[in-house]
């Protein structure tokens, strides 16, 4: 992609955003898990879930460290009163670890429930057959329930269900956990790695949802990435709403392109961008503002805020918004 022409509308705001953006130095490990804490509801018990020990050894288990805490966030966060994260977070009021072992076509997986000081209150065992054997998605669910269980919390039975069935294809799951590894890395020369498994895991089950999400988040990250350097991310916007479609199509879940955060935030940062270039920064500080509360670790749009209020002579907001952009990038204050 990175050998495609720039269109008029990605030429503007590299024009706008210039030089500045050009450095390596945005910490998208820790805005992605600052993000993530604070998209939990106030009132949800917020449970950390820790990458699990693969106790056997095999190599070939390696996925399943990473691959049982995604399907444990996924089943406790279900309902309205629990919340779950794999990234660490000191909000966390119990924390989850545990360990996996395989021995010949079983798999045994101890879950380990604790408090927030990593005290053991409880733990549940776990045994399924193993590997490709669909019933691999019911043990780490019937783990969740003990779990809600012990907080005297309620998960939604129905999502439950629709976790547990999103795809009968484990291999499809085991594809969409390397293609996660990779991707939160946030590095970039690792984005290519995730996209390839993102893809071999829709290849294993085209209706798998999960896959075309993992495909979105990649490509949100490399918009993300590429905004911030002042480069053309224009092909990346086009595979987002491509992807969108070919998901509407073959999953029966649809998503609405006009409101996917990533999209949304384009709209109304190239919005943002004409106003600015045509003089009219109040336009602009709206566009701007728009697009940073649907994109908020987006250094280059508290950028461009602070200058629209810059331009209407508003000090005050135009430092807030600078200092704002910095912290989300600190390449921005050299």
């Amino acid at each position: 992609m990175a050998g495609l022409a720039m269109t008029p509308l990605t030429l503007l705001a590299v024009t706008i955003l210039g030089p500045a953006h050009a450095g390596e130095c945005v910490p998208f490990p820790t805005l992605f898990a600052k993000l993530a804490a604070e998209q939990v509801p106030a009132e949800a018990v917020l449970i950390e879930i820790r990458p699990f020990k693969n106790d056997t050894g095999q190599k070939g288990d390696e996925w399943l460290v990473q691959g049982i805490p995604h399907l444990l966030k996924r089943y406790l966060s279900s309902g309205s009163g629990l919340a779950a994260l794999t990234q660490p977070t000191e909000k966390a009021q119990y924390k989850i670890e545990g360990m996996f072992q395989h021995t010949q076509k079983w798999l045994r997986t101890f879950v380990q429930f604790k408090d927030s000081k990593g005290k053991m209150i409880a733990q549940f065992p776990v045994e399924t057959p193993y590997p490709l054997h669909k019933q691999f998605f019911s043990g780490p669910k019937d783990a969740a329930l003990q779990i809600s269980k012990k907080l005297e919390r309620e998960l939604d039975h129905a999502a439950l269900q629709a976790i547990e069935n999103e795809t009968s294809s484990v291999a499809a799951f085991q594809n969409l956990i390397k293609g996660r590894a990779a991707l939160e890395t946030y590095e970039p020369n690792q984005i290519e790695v995730a996209l390839i498994w993102f893809q071999e895991s829709r290849r294993e089950d085209h209706k798998f949802a999960s896959a075309y999400d993992g495909l979105l988040d990649a490509y949100s990250f490399l918009i993300l990435n590429h905004k911030q350097k002042g480069e053309a991310y224009q092909p990346y916007i086009e595979a987002i709403q491509n992807t969108i479609k070919e998901r509407n199509k073959r999953t029966g879940q649809t998503i609405d392109a006009a409101e996917y955060p990533i999209l949304k935030a384009h709209v109304h940062f190239v919005s943002g961008q004409r106003a600015l270039a045509k003089n009219m920064p109040a336009a602009a500080a709206k566009e701007f503002q728009a697009a940073l509360e649907a994109l908020p670790i987006d250094a280059a749009t508290a950028y461009a805020l602070s200058e629209s209020y810059a331009k209407l002579g508003n000090a005050k907001e135009a430092e807030k918004y600078r200092k704002h952009a910095e912290a989300l990038n600190p390449c921005l204050k050299k």
